[in-house]
Order: structure tokens, then C-alpha cells, then sequence
């Protein structure tokens, strides 16, 4: 496969479907794999189907965006023409995704990358965040999500977007890859931080990872005086339904940096509504934290 991709420079669209019985996606993966270590331009959705090999004929709609999307991008692209489907109304999202909406931290983020970069969004969700620094920075982005739904939405939006799960996925690609990796409102909800951390900071030469802080005040007193798992603006989930697995502070991200012998570089702690940096007390008043994490110079 490596030897029939060398000398590609097409984006690339590679779609299967999860109950193929004759092309399965473990076929579609490899090839996905192959173009990623080449590092070439691919989009790839594994579609949700009961319907085996047939599913191509029946699921219509889902494999009618993601192809009329891709084809749409591409020929506006090979006009001259910027994305321009940016302003694209966001699909109707769960509560895990609303939430992820519910924040200030992209406009920092943005602020942090420099022009004409390399970046990987990791969770990228409905891709606004590519498409900003897309459209203002000028960079070379793709993304990483599992919600087919935002995957059709980013395809839609011309952005390169592959379906991997962040805990098993980033090892296909080569050390430095990108500039900076970004990991918004994500790093709680992965299986295995410490592994999903070293992955990113070998891929990327600069991780911007941000996260709400449980150490916030108001979670603080909710267990104090309720006796209950906290639920706030920022954490608006129930203990049953909630994606988030880790708990962590602003305190227990620099602990963790520390012990993975990662340099922090930027450590922006974060209110509701503004990006203006907390000063005081950031553990007991953010409500969220924005890090930019390098390796040392020997590391």
C-alpha cells in the first residue's frame, strides 16, 4: 500500500461501513493508515449500518453528504475559492456537545498558534475551531473525532477529518508531525491520559490542552453543603450521564506535567466569559485552564 500511495497528491475520501461483511472496515483503516504516514490529505468515516454489505445502497443521505460535501470542497477549491462554508449552521447536538460550546477558550487558542502552521485538532467536534484558524491563521489543519454526525459536518465544511478513537489512534503518525496539537475540553473524557499525553507530545512539537477545573469554587461547595456530584454551567451533566472519567484541577495538571517531564510553557487560567487570565487564587476561581506544554530541550 506504502508503495502505490507514494506518489499521490490527491486529498483523499475513504468511507466504509461497520457492518461490510465483504470490504471490511479493517481494509479501509489500513488504507487510512498508509496515507497518514505518508502524510497525505484524508478524510475517513467508518458509517454507521445494519445492513451489511448492502449498506452502501441503503444509507443514502450519510454517504450522500460526506461525498457531495468532499466533491463541493474540492471543486470550489480548485477555483481559487476559500472555504466557504464556514457559517454552516451547527448540527443538533447532544449534551455533551453543547457543553463543549459553553466556553472562551477558542478565541485564546487561536491566539496562541502562529501563522502558516501545522495542526491537529484532536476531538474537533463540528471543526469551528479548524475552520477559524483555517480562514484567520492560514494554517494546514486536520482533525480527529468519533461523532459521525460532526464528521459529515467538518467534511461539509472542506476540512480534513479522520474517525479514530484519540486512545489508539495518534500512533500512526510520525514524531513532530505538526506544530501544535490542540486537546480542548477533551483531556478528562480519554481513557488513559498519561499515554494519550506522550502520544500527542511526540506528534506535535507544541500540545495546547485546556479542561474545566473541578477544583472551581462552585464544585467545591456543591460537595460541601449538597453532599452531591456537582453540576454547573461549565459541567452541566449528572454523575450517570457524563462523558468526563477524570477529575482533575489546575494543580493536578502542573503535578502531571511535572511527572511526564513535560515543560509548561503558557498556564492561562480561565473564568466564564472572558479571556483575561485569573490572577488570584486560579485553583479556587477558573473555571477552566488553557496550557501550552512543550518538551525539554534533552527530552
Amino acid at each position: 500500500l506504502r508503495q502505490a500511495f507514494a506518489n499521490t497528491e490527491s486529498r483523499f475520501l475513504v468511507l466504509s461501513f461497520t457492518s461490510d461483511w465483504l470490504f471490511t472496515s479493517r481494509q479501509s483503516e489500513e488504507i487510512v493508515n498508509t496515507l497518514v504516514g505518508l502524510s497525505r490529505d484524508v478524510s475517513y468515516c467508518n458509517i454507521r449500518s445494519p445492513y451489511g454489505h448492502d449498506a452502501f445502497l441503503l444509507e443514502p443521505r450519510t454517504l450522500g453528504d460526506l461525498i457531495g460535501g468532499f466533491i463541493e470542497n474540492n471543486r470550489q477549491w480548485l477555483q481559487g475559492k476559500e472555504l466557504s462554508n464556514r457559517a454552516l449552521p451547527s448540527p443538533k447536538t447532544k449534551l455533551v456537545d453543547r457543553a463543549k460550546r459553553m466556553r472562551v477558550d477558542y478565541e485564546l487558542i487561536e491566539s496562541l498558534i502562529e501563522p502558516n502552521s501545522r495542526v491537529l485538532d484532536v476531538g474537533c467536534g463540528d471543526g469551528e475551531l479548524l475552520s477559524r484558524l483555517i480562514q484567520d491563521k492560514g494554517i494546514d489543519g486536520e482533525g480527529m473525532e468519533l461523532d459521525q454526525d460532526m464528521i459529515v459536518h467538518c467534511v461539509r465544511r472542506g476540512l480534513s477529518v479522520i474517525q479514530w478513537d484519540i486512545d489508539r489512534g495518534l500512533e500512526q503518525y510520525a514524531a513532530d508531525t505538526f506544530d501544535y496539537v490542540i486537546l480542548s475540553q477533551t483531556m478528562q473524557t480519554v481513557r488513559d491520559p498519561e499515554k494519550v499525553l506522550r502520544e500527542l507530545i511526540r506528534i506535535g512539537k507544541k500540545v495546547i490542552v485546556s479542561f474545566p477545573n473541578f477544583a472551581h469554587w462552585s464544585c467545591r461547595l456543591q460537595m460541601l453543603l449538597g453532599g452531591r456530584a456537582p453540576q454547573t454551567r461549565q459541567l452541566p451533566f449528572r454523575w450517570y450521564n457524563s462523558p468526563n472519567i477524570h477529575f482533575l484541577s489546575l494543580r493536578d495538571f502542573d503535578q502531571f506535567c511535572r511527572e511526564l517531564g513535560l515543560r509548561i510553557e503558557k498556564r492561562i487560567p480561565l473564568g466564564k466569559s472572558s479571556i483575561r487570565p485569573i490572577r488570584l487564587f486560579p485553583n479556587l476561581l477558573a473555571t477552566q485552564a488553557v496550557y501550552v506544554t512543550t518538551k525539554y530541550a534533552n527530552g
